[in-house]
């Protein structure tokens, strides 16, 4: 067993790389992210390098599964069981204005909606103690009407539960024993940090993303097991080290940059060998573009961790490698609004159905047509030669929602194709400068 390799699923493609440790050969693949079925984006990888699972030494792997699950608010059903009269802590937050200029802001919704929130007559001191313990009978009542309401998941969170957590598994104890099929997490099985509000939100955020990453897990390793692969399948966490599948399928919110953060340790490796300790490392996806700072060799942890930024997004307690990500990548579209400017992003075409030119059925306009139209990326060679790109499909598609909107018509269609990239250069430069000049750090 001479081969250790590593996946990485995006939001575009899935991304696997190859070491064989005898030869020092490195061999890479890429595929299309498979939405229907991750995992099978994965095995397509593994298939196309050619090499047996039998000969793995060990395999990692990394995923936006999480972050664009809480992104998209798209996760399980889930409910919050929280200490009597801490039932509004998601929705209350903070009490200060994240965005004091908008005048348009608008808090986001809570993660766990208020008819899915309970509230259980127990109470931990602020030094530890117990002031009002806990009846199993209220839990059991709660549970009964979790069951009718049909939740996939429940987050447990008391207040000052991080002093003592003896509230908190005794609910979740009762409740795995109650609802079995129910994901049941406990804000003090992943962080014993202090702040409620960080707190309660990691909780609901780790019981939302939980179901999906459990299945998604499983069938990955099961696939894997299946595929000959008899050793240790890793998780890329979030702060930079890895995690067993164990451990991912109780605290999958450790997972949140479980993607972007491979490429930037990744980066970090590199300057190792080149004896470069200072450096910045840029990953562009097809989705978004990710930068992160490496001083003295070494990359900077944060926590809170905000998900879909600090004014409009909810904290993650827990480390995080300090990345800066912004809406601008190959399969960001191009749009005109109202006032007849041209935009870039946030929203991506993602594999399916893609930018225009995979002719897969996307429609609207991306970086990707837009580099195929002046000439940066050929239309015979994208994927490795397996996806043929279609030229004039991207060039109809900018001249009809781009050129034409604007103004410019159907002749120049390479000047609205360099503006498309020209806004996304910027956006990305931009991601440069708030983890560099913004910090008082000299690019």
């Amino acid at each position: 067993m001479s081969l250790i390799f590593a996946v990485d699923t995006g939001g575009t493609f899935t991304d696997i790389a190859a070491f064989n440790m005898e030869t020092g050969a490195v061999s890479y693949a890429k595929a299309l992210t498979t939405y229907e079925d991750l995992v099978e984006g994965v095995m397509q990888c593994v298939n196309d390098l050619g090499f047996d699972l039998k000969n793995a030494l060990l395999a990692k792997h990394g995923t936006t599964l999480v972050i664009n699950t809480l992104l998209q608010r798209d996760g399980a059903r889930a409910a919050l069981i929280t200490t009597k009269g801490f039932r509004d802590t998601l929705e209350l937050g903070r009490g200060n204005r994240t965005a004091p200029f908008r005048i348009d802001y608008r808090k986001s919704p809570p993660l766990i909606p208020r008819d899915f929130r309970f509230e259980i007559d127990e109470r931990i001191h602020g030094r530890g103690e117990i002031v009002s313990s806990l009846d199993l009978r209220e839990v059991d009542a709660v549970a009964e009407r979790l069951k009718k309401m049909g939740v996939a998941a429940v987050a447990i969170s008391f207040v000052n539960g991080y002093l003592n957590n003896q509230h908190e598994a005794a609910v979740a104890k009762r409740l795995r024993k109650q609802l079995p099929d129910v994901y049941v997490t406990a804000g003090t099985e992943i962080t014993r940090e202090w702040y409620e509000y960080e707190r309660c939100c990691t909780a609901a955020a780790n019981a939302i993303a939980g179901p999906r990453m459990v299945s998604y897990t499983r069938n990955l390793e099961g696939r894997f097991r299946e595929a000959g692969f008899e050793n240790t399948l890793y998780m890329m966490g979030s702060n930079g080290g890895v995690l067993s599948v164990d451990r991912t399928l109780r605290e999958p919110i450790s997972l949140i940059e479980s993607g972007p953060v491979g490429g930037c340790i990744g980066a970090g490796a590199y300057g190792e060998a080149l004896g470069i300790s200072n450096l910045i490392a840029f990953d562009m996806g097809g989705t978004t573009a990710k930068c992160a700072i490496i001083r003295d060799g070494k990359f900077s942890l944060k926590s809170p961790y905000f998900v879909g930024g600090y004014e409009d997004g909810f904290p993650i307690r827990g480390s995080v490698v300090d990345i800066v990500e912004v809406g601008a990548g190959g399969g960001s579209i191009a749009w005109v609004d109202d006032a007849g400017r041209l935009n870039v992003g946030p929203r991506s075409a993602g594999s399916d159905p893609g930018p225009a030119a995979f002719g897969l059925g996307g429609t609207e306009p991306t970086v990707t047509d837009a580099n195929l139209v002046v000439g940066r990326i050929s239309a015979d060679v994208f994927l490795g030669g397996e996806l043929g790109l279609d030229l004039e499909s991207a060039r109809d598609t900018i001249t009809q929602n781009v050129a034409v909107p604007i103004g410019l018509g159907e002749s120049a269609i390479e000047v609205p194709a360099a503006g498309i990239l020209q806004i996304a250069t910027v956006s990305m430069t931009n991601a440069i400068r708030q983890i560099t000049v913004e910090r008082g750090y000299d690019p």
